[in-house]
């Protein structure tokens, strides 16, 4: 088994809204409150919050409903003869997994999350002390440990978020604001639909991402509308932005598919050719307010290194699938280039080589012949075989000729018929080592994948305005 598909950690582009996020969310019921955990496995977002109090219960129900899971975790006790938690709300078909209670114990909670994120301690992620929370996120990580059968490598921080940080919406404020849906249940007509003017996935669910979590800290808010401002105000400058936004792949998917080794080489040519855009964004960013994006000014990170790393490896056309081959730049390998010389020039070769030993030989008649039982051999008419080298073999006896196999035939006969299969695992190797190497950088990737969908939509936001 090489991963285990669930609702909640599907990665196939063609099942997964790009608009949207695909949560897996897990809850842990407490004596004094509610842990919830939500990751989206094709980005790698992940977030947890506590929720106390007498209506922990329906504030519960409004985030997972702003959450919209595809798939809950619960622990078993928690879970009635029907799979459903009774603990959650009636109103929804939510796809409930009951989970071995241990899993969401605190203590092996917790020691999943240090071991996965390979720290001491979850003070620096703010949720050390909110044992609930780690409960249900320590289940989550275990499920797809348990699960995906790979490191999770592009899931490497904890975002611990408040529900009174932001507006509290309940689902009735929601649809009838018809926020992100309209009242036919659909995207279209609905405020998402009016504002999304995105250029990428990235800020398309930013945007929504805003709409359902509004602000209420005044300082936060006027440090956005100052940004959508400086965007309006400068038609050229969020005309180009965009241009250029246009040409960016959807960076956390492609991230997430890398991580866990489900990508296609044409996964890492479209994240090379987002990052052949950087140069020219942050040329434009640079054009605008220094006070107004100096914090993406100060944190931009080019990725050079990622992108040169991609280029000097990858042709820049490649095949969707691995098994397809020729997806290695020449020039990256020296062996596989070899390879590739062998397989493409072996007619000129044989003819080199017959050329070379006609000459060599002073057999006129001398040739190179080939058979799928037999293979290479050199073919002399019974007149000359007394110039036959002692080198050569004798192979097959015919009526009027002899076949024969020399070393340096034989030698070339194993190459090129093993070519093949050694180009295609030279490419291989090279394409999970490529993987790998950018897999490594994952923490960089996300990083600029964030500030370029919160850019997206600042823009979007001024080009709706």
């Amino acid at each position: 088994v090489v991963r285990v598909i669930s609702p909640g950690t599907v990665l196939d582009d063609s099942l997964l809204d790009p608009k949207s996020p695909h949560y897996l969310v897990s809850v842990h019921f407490g004596r004094a409150g509610v842990g919830l955990a939500a990751l989206d496995m094709s980005t790698g977002v992940f977030k947890v919050t506590e929720i106390q109090g007498e209506h922990a219960p329906t504030q519960l129900a409004d985030e997972l409903e702003k959450l919209s899971p595809k798939e809950i975790l619960v622990p078993e006790t928690a879970a009635g003869g029907n799979g459903r938690s009774h603990p959650l709300p009636d109103e929804h078909d939510w796809f409930v997994h009951p989970r071995e209670d241990w899993t969401f114990s605190h203590a092996e909670a917790y020691r999943t999350l240090v071991e996965h994120f390979k720290t001491h301690s979850l003070e620096g992620f703010g949720c050390e002390d909110l044992r609930y929370a780690v409960s249900a996120g320590g289940a989550l990580i275990r499920y797809l440990r348990d699960t995906q059968k790979s490191a999770l490598k592009h899931i490497n921080s904890i975002f611990t978020f408040h529900i009174h940080h932001s507006m509290l919406l309940d689902p009735t404020t929601v649809k009838s604001l018809e926020l992100v849906q309209s009242s036919e249940g659909v995207r279209k007509n609905s405020l998402f639909h009016l504002l999304d003017l995105s250029q990428t996935p990235l800020g398309a669910r930013r945007i929504r991402d805003w709409i359902l979590n509004p602000l209420i800290d005044r300082d936060a808010i006027v440090e956005r509308l100052d940004r959508v401002e400086a965007f309006k105000e400068n038609l050229l400058l969020r005309n180009d932005l965009r241009k250029h936004l246009d040409r960016v792949y959807d960076l956390e998917r492609l991230l997430g598919r890398i991580a866990l080794a489900a990508c296609s080489p044409r996964d890492l040519a479209a994240l090379r050719a987002s990052l052949e855009t950087f140069p020219a964004l942050l040329a434009l960013l640079q054009q605008g307010p220094e006070s107004v994006f100096s914090a993406y000014l100060q944190s931009w990170d080019p990725l050079e290194d990622v992108r040169a790393r991609i280029d000097r490896t990858l042709v820049d056309d490649p095949p969707f699938h691995l098994k397809d081959g020729s997806l290695i730049k020449p020039g990256c390998h020296e062996e596989l280039d070899r390879l590739q010389r062998l397989r493409r020039d072996s007619k000129t070769w044989i003819a080199s080589l017959e050329t070379q030993e006609k000459e060599r030989t002073g057999i006129p008649v001398l040739k190179v012949g080939f058979n799928k039982i037999y293979g290479y051999y050199f073919e002399v008419t019974k007149k000359h075989l007394d110039r036959v080298p002692a080198e050569y073999l004798r192979k097959q006896s015919l009526v009027n000729a002899e076949r024969f196999i020399s070393p340096e035939l034989k030698q070339y006969e194993s190459e090129i018929t093993s070519a093949e299969e050694k180009i295609q695992a030279l490419e291989l190797d090279l394409f999970q080592k490529l993987r790998e190497a950018v897999a490594a950088e994952g923490s960089r990737i996300q990083h600029m994948a964030r500030m370029i969908g919160e850019i997206d939509a600042l823009a979007a936001f001024a080009e709706a305005a």
